[in-house]
């Protein structure tokens, strides 16, 4: 990106179409929540490891893709409360991951 000015992760896998459109495909956007969630999973307690001096009530993650960097900070802090705004269809791949996880009841795995 630095040297081209253009994003070099899902070029070859998108067929030159912006990863960002392809997220309204819902197949595509569940691959690509998979593969933040794994990287956040790596990541996420090591931002909740940094963070852990400060004390906060709430987290808004805007993107937040599926939600694993909130739940490691609530796996930190456990009174922590927090929202992750996603667009859609990735905010029902994270729904359903958070909820997979027990970080949300079942039932707020649908559509409103």
């Amino acid at each position: 990106m630095l040297q081209t000015g253009a994003p070099a992760a899902w070029a070859g896998a998108t067929g030159g179409q912006d990863w960002s459109t392809r997220l309204a495909e819902p197949a595509f956007a569940r691959e690509i929540t998979a593969a933040m969630d794994s990287r956040g999973r790596f990541l996420g307690p090591r931002l909740a490891e940094t963070l852990a001096d400060l004390r906060f009530h709430r987290v808004l993650d805007i993107a937040g893709s599926s939600g694993v960097c909130q739940c490691a900070l609530i796996d930190r802090q456990p009174d922590l409360g927090g929202a992750v705004f996603e667009r859609a269809p990735v905010d029902v791949a994270a729904r359903t991951l958070l909820a997979e996880r027990g970080y949300l009841p079942p039932s707020t795995n649908q559509r409103a």
